[in-house]
This record gives structure tokens, C-alpha cells and sequence, in this order.
């Protein structure tokens, strides 16, 4: 089964390897999963590591600086996707397609033509924060009270404007609906589950999911254990979230983010992962063909398994990747 999957951390191990004077990191590093899993294209997101979150904006260029050479490099195996007509190019070239996010925008600060330029560089999705509380918005770790700023309201309308796919994972739910009242097109949130089935912060509530359904976007299941199941997570219980959500608002509106980590540093793993835990066979996006069999084993057919494994997530990028 053809998959996309809808946020990936690669960048962060391509821009520290580089740093190491080490080329062809998606290559010899990465694709070799990508292939096994099935996954023709993802979201590439630049994330900012905490710590290097007090010079946020120095951290988003190199890791940007750092992308734009591996894809260069790269070009043979990977297909920089700017508009949507790249997704097809990619899968007739036999290649990888690579969509560029900001897992967060605390760079823009105030500075909205910052927005033209991430543009430029040929990034197509953006969340306006990570977990923290920047001038644009408000991530979970923030004053619940606090919600968009109107620089935020402002580079919504300059990402509408230009194409840029508003991702809504990591906002708390003051901004979640600020942006659900700002936004005139489809969002998603890329890589976030159900709070009905784990009570994390960074889980959608059932009106969250609908309003999401309600725009025209999609919500990308995500296979970080802690946001499945506090105590025991499991490719079968992922798999019920994806259930949920097809119950809840139809399977038009489910998509795949799994935000695998594995690659990252001992360090900054170790800060995130909290209790631990791990889903068995579903570490890495060469396993995610195990997801895809138990949603099998629940019953969903081919033509619903395509539309949750990348056919939702192509809808909303057909709109909006003009």
C-alpha cells in the first residue's frame, strides 16, 4: 500500500551529519525504510531542537541550509515537491517525493516577509509553533488563555495568499481555534491523535477532529507511542485511532503522520520519549506496512486503506499546492 506520510524528522539527522562533513543522508541513511514501508513522499519538517531554542531563528537556516543541499545532492533519488504536479513527476521518475514544513515559526518573530521567503526557498507547510509560546501563537506548553497573536491572524492570510499548507499539531486550544476562525481553506493537523482514547495535551478532542473534517483537511495518525496509549502502546491501538476518527467524521479526513525519531540523538530522544515506551514493530517507516495489515485485519478494503495511506493528504495538496 502507497503511503504518505505527513511529518517526518529526517532533517534534523541530515543537518547534524552534515555538520560531521557526512553527504547523502537521505540516501544512505534513510531511503533504504522509506522504500520498505512504501512511502512515496512525506513532509520533511524543520524542527528546532530545544536546545537550540534560544537562537531559533540561526537553527531554522542551517537545518533549511543543510535540506536544500541533500535534496540537491540527492535529486537523482528525491523529488522537491513546490506544487502538486511534483508528486506525479516524482512517482514517474521513480523518486522520492519531498515536501519541505516548519515544525514551528518562532523564526518569523515579527517579521511576516520572512513568510515570502521560507516560500521562496520552496517550503510548502508550517505550524505557527512547537510546543513553546513564540509572537505568532501558542503551543501546548503555553498560557491556555493565550491564543494567535495578530502577527499569527497575519501570516495565516500571507500562507493562504501564497500555498502554504497551515498545520495545526502543537497548538493549544486557544489557538487551535483562533486559526479554525481565521483560516479560509482546508488545514490539517499533520501528526496528532484522538484525546477520547489517550488524554495527552497534544491530542485533538472530538469538536477539534470536526472542525478539522469541517474545513476540508485531514488529521495525520501519529505513531509516537505516549500519544497512543499511556501504558502499553501498540500498532493495534494506533490502528483504533484511525478508527475513531473514520467513525467519527468518515474516512475521508484520516491520513498518516507518524513522526518516527529514531534517528535522533541519545539526548534529545531521551528528553521526549518521557516513559520510554516504544510500539513494537513500528518504529521506523519500514515497518509501517505492519499498520496498514492490522487496519486490514479490521476490515477496511483497499480503497479505504488508500484513501487514509495518502489519497486525503493528496486532496487537501491539490487545493491548496497551486
Amino acid at each position: 500500500m502507497k503511503v504518505f506520510d505527513a511529518h517526518s524528522d529526517i532533517l534534523n539527522d541530515v543537518t547534524n551529519k552534515r555538520e560531521l562533513s557526512i553527504e547523502n543522508i537521505i540516501e544512505n541513511y534513510h531511503l533504504d525504510r522509506l522504500q520498505r514501508g512504501n512511502v512515496f513522499g512525506s513532509i520533511f519538517s524543520i524542527w528546532v531542537e530545544p536546545e537550540h531554542s534560544n537562537d531559533y531563528r540561526k537553527r531554522t537556516f542551517e537545518i533549511l541550509s543543510a535540506a536544500s543541499a541533500e535534496l540537491y545532492r540527492g535529486r537523482d533519488k528525491v523529488k522537491f515537491v513546490k506544487r502538486f504536479e511534483d508528486f506525479t513527476r516524482a512517482e514517474r521518475e521513480n523518486k522520492t517525493a519531498i515536501l519541505l514544513g516548519l515544525e514551528g515559526m518562532a523564526s518569523v518573530k515579527e517579521d511576516i516577509d520572512l513568510v515570502y521567503f521560507f516560500y521562496q526557498c520552496g517550503i510548502r507547510a508550517g505550524g505557527l509553533t512547537w510546543n513553546e509560546e513564540n509572537t505568532l501563537a501558542t503551543g501546548i506548553s503555553g498560557n491556555s488563555n493565550r491564543g494567535i497573536t495578530k502577527y499569527g491572524v497575519g501570516v495565516i492570510e500571507v500562507m493562504e495568499q501564497l500555498g502554504m499548507v497551515l498545520d495545526v499539531s502543537h497548538l493549544n486550544e486557544k489557538s487551535f481555534w483562533d486559526v479554525n476562525k481565521h483560516a479560509k481553506r482546508p488545514y490539517i493537523a499533520s501528526h496528532s491523535n484522538v484525546f477520547s482514547l489517550r488524554s495527552h495535551p497534544r491530542n485533538l478532542k472530538d469538536e477539534q477532529i470536526k472542525a478539522i473534517a469541517d474545513s476540508g483537511g485531514v488529521v495525520g495518525i501519529n505513531a509516537w507511542p505516549d500519544f497512543v496509549d499511556e501504558n502499553n502502546p501498540t500498532i493495534e491501538k494506533l490502528a483504533t485511532h484511525i478508527d475513531y476518527i473514520v467513525r467519527l467524521v468518515g474516512i475521508e479526513y484520516v491520513g498518516l503522520g507518524f513522526d518516527f525519531c529514531h534517528f535522533l540523538d541519545n539526548g534529545t530522544l531521551d528528553s521526549l520519549l518521557g516513559n520510554g515506551n516504544t510500539i513494537p514493530n513500528l518504529t521506523n517507516a519500514g515497518q509501517i506496512q505492519n499498520l496498514v495489515l492490522a487496519l486490514k485485519q479490521k476490515g477496511y478494503g483497499d480503497e479505504e486503506l488508500n484513501k487514509i495511506a495518502h489519497l486525503n493528504f493528496m486532496r487537501v495538496f491539490k487545493e491548496i499546492l497551486k
